[in-house]
């Protein structure tokens, strides 16, 4: 028990003084604002020094003071240096427990408190008694654990599963045994997705076993439903698709690898039906997260054909129909379809009749293209969120045809760009492309690309668009449609490989039709290979609890930048920088953002792809965490979602707030969710700190200082019943 110490002002001396005469005047004499220059202090266990501090105060403050500390003076008014000191902290000889107490500067008002938190070093482990497994979950986060010897049953690449004859628990640690390790180990007990985990700071290894597994609980049916209080071992058959595997039937869960251990070799599995067996460590919607033990692999998905054309032979479906008609109609596929030239506002753009579509070199050709035209590839096959499909074909222009053009399919009701977002001022205003045209006008240009659909679609369709009026060969821009050419073309008629086709990869991705976007952030994952490669080391601060974890800054990091923005670009999402009157200030975490730093003009705010409900309510869900400072303080701000354009939270405004649970020296996750109706594809959701925004007119100062610093993470929405 620490018992607390009060230093008062001798109330004799006062009246001796004679200088307070009433109740009001002995209010005033008592500090009503106090500030210390330190929120924390940290001593030795053995042979601690003295340290001090400066406190401010606008009249006179008191202390409560732990009876393990001393402080001098014990009272003061303005602006006072303390000297604070600590007894050793001995117990019978050797280092007792650390301990840690709070000591408190005060005034008249609760307002008038300034909290610094006294801690000093000790024998963590001392009297600890070793427990088993079971008995982890009912312990309070942060309880020191040495547990009773357990085996390494799994390996995960941040750690491991530790099971005894009681049970099972996920082990963070830097060092990973081998598989089937016997070994003791000494760390804190946690909570991480509602499930217990140990925090290890140190693991002995005695012997190896080989390791047994119980049977596996099949889940695969009740995936939507599974709930588990503690790491149990279960098993899922799906189609792998990343670290995913989603399942036939499942409405809105899937079921993920969490930190798949290089052994697994999940690459090489990617798109294949699997069967995964492994250790339940909670959900984090839409997934069911387990460490993988096993991985049978039963064969790469079912490739479907949806449709695919024949160029370049004289036996040609279309040396009718696409002079007449604009269309190629598909010579295969399970589904059909076909290819059409659609121009744009050819009405008032055809004024020299230059527009024309004929076959030429038993290929389907347009004379006279101008931006806002389009190929069109369509296939009468319904696509499911999460679904990927591929789309191939070759196309060229003459030297006079039109240099630049851009990929797109849609997505939902929305067209999106398929593939990498590429920019160019060439042509005199800057343009975004996928595609650029050789400008010999007779080299073919070859367009591979495959997307993952976020939201259901009743066909599947692709555009190539072109978008600008520069030609290829560089002679200048057009100022109206002319006799260049743009034509889907083939190297070798032979080779169905290069013949125009779209192709389903492996069906479902495991996203419910009603989850109309979700996003982890593992586009990053190239970018933290990158980083880790360059500097090797902790990029999860908020999984770690490292608050001194790399984070390298996305847009000042030279190796990292021009690929993190055309990733943005392409993804979708709105995030200022210096050149958008914010700051520079987006880190890279491992697969999440970190956002905003401590200081002035230090602030950036994140709006994310656009997202179309179709006329329904949706609920919006992300995590959130706020950055620790060094002294324990957590960053104090609260959060705003945003809404620019149409539609409300479920209370009528524009604006919601949310506020962490963090308390000193503490940093988590925390899943929000709200309600938003009568949005459309032209709503804007933005997040940004609450003191940023003018909520009367929805203006962001990015110019504020003082420590706003956010992590944000798998942003869903989900439409709602």
């Amino acid at each position: 028990m620490n018992l607390i110490k009060k230093s008062y002002i001798s109330a004799l001396a006062v009246i001796a003084a004679g200088v307070l005469t009433g109740c009001q005047e002995d209010e005033l004499s008592i500090a009503k604002a106090v500030m210390a220059s330190a929120s924390t202090l940290t001593f030795d266990g053995l042979n601690p020094d003295e340290q001090v501090i400066t406190v401010y105060s606008d009249a006179q403050w008191t202390a409560d003071i732990p009876d393990w500390v001393t402080i001098e003076p014990t009272t003061g008014s303005g602006t006072t240096d303390v000297t604070v000191t600590v007894t050793t902290n001995l117990r019978d000889g050797s280092l007792d427990n650390p301990r840690k107490s709070n000591l408190v500067f005060h005034g008249s008002t609760l307002a008038s408190r300034a909290t610094v938190i006294v801690q000093q070093t000790g024998d963590k482990y001392r009297d600890v008694p070793e427990v088993e497994i079971s008995q982890i979950p009912t312990l309070e986060d942060e309880a020191v654990i040495l547990t009773k010897e357990v085996q390494a049953v799994a390996l995960s690449s941040k750690g491991f599963i530790a099971a005894d004859a009681t049970g099972y628990v996920y082990v963070k640690s830097s060092d990973i045994p081998a598989l089937g390790d016997n070994l003791l180990i000494w760390g804190e007990k946690d909570t991480d997705k509602s499930i217990a985990v140990i925090l290890a700071d140190k693991i002995q290894v005695n012997t190896n076993s080989a390791v047994t597994y119980p049977a596996a609980y099949d889940i695969t049916g009740e995936i939507d439903s599974y709930k588990a209080e503690r790491t149990e071992y279960i098993k899922a058959s799906g189609l792998l698709n990343g670290t995913k595997v989603s399942i036939e039937g499942a409405e809105v869960m899937g079921l993920n690898v969490l930190d798949a251990h290089a052994d697994l070799n999940l690459a090489d599995l990617d798109g294949h039906n699997v069967e995964v067996e492994g250790f339940f460590v909670g959900t984090s919607a839409p997934v069911v997260n387990v460490i993988a033990a096993n991985i049978i692999d039963h064969g790469a998905a079912k490739v479907t054909t949806l449709a695919k054309w024949h160029l370049g032979d004289a036996d040609i479906n279309f040396g009718t129909t696409f002079p007449a008609e604009g269309i190629v109609r598909s010579s295969g596929g399970e589904y059909g379809g076909y290819i059409t030239y659609v121009p744009e506002d050819l009405e008032n753009s055809n004024d020299n009749n230059k527009y024309k579509l004929d076959v030429s070199a038993n290929n389907p050709r347009v004379s006279g293209p101008w931006p806002g035209d389009y190929w069109l590839f369509h296939s009468d096959t319904k696509v499911m969120a999460g679904d990927k499909v591929q789309i191939v074909f070759q196309s060229r222009v003459s030297g006079t045809g039109h240099k630049f053009w851009r990929l797109e399919y849609l997505d939902g009701k929305e067209w999106k760009t398929a593939g990498a977002e590429l920019k160019t001022s060439e042509p005199g205003q800057e343009i975004t492309y996928t595609h650029a045209m050789a400008s010999d006008g007779s080299t073919n240009i070859t367009v591979n690309t495959t997307v993952t659909y976020l939201s259901e679609t009743s066909t599947c369709e692709f555009r190539f668009v072109c978008v600008a009026n520069w030609q290829a060969n560089g002679s200048g821009a057009l100022d109206a449609r002319n006799g260049g050419t743009a034509r889907l073309s083939i190297d070798d008629a032979t080779d169905e490989s290069l013949q125009p086709s779209l192709t389903m990869l492996g069906g479902s991705g495991g996203m419910a039709t009603n989850v109309i976007f979700f996003d982890d952030f593992s586009w990053l994952a190239p970018l933290v290979e990158a980083a880790q490669a360059a500097d090797p080391g902790e990029y999860d601060t908020v999984g770690s609890g490292d608050i001194s974890a790399k984070a390298p800054n996305l847009y000042t990091t030279a190796d990292l930048s021009a690929m993190f923005i055309t990733l943005r670009d392409k993804m979708g999402y709105v995030i200022p920088g210096a050149s958008d009157g914010a700051s520079n200030v987006v880190y890279l975490q491992d697969c999440y953002l970190k956002m905003g730093k401590t200081g002035s003009s230090s602030q950036t705010s994140l709006t994310i792809p656009p997202i179309d409900p179709q006329g329904k309510a949706f609920i919006l869900s992300f995590d959130w965490a706020r950055m620790v400072q060094g002294s324990g303080t957590i960053d104090n701000y609260t959060l705003t979602v945003m809404l620019t354009g149409n539609g409300t939270f479920e209370d009528g405004t524009k604006y919601q707030d949310f506020a962490t649970t963090q308390d000193v020296g503490e940093i988590f996750w925390t899943n929000f969710e709200a309600k938003i109706i009568g949005a459309d594809k032209d709503t804007k959701i933005t997040f940004v700190a609450t003191d940023l925004v003018n909520k009367e007119t929805g203006a962001i100062d990015y110019t504020k200082s003082g420590g706003r610093r956010m992590f944000i993470d798998n942003i869903k929405a989900v439409l709602a019943e």
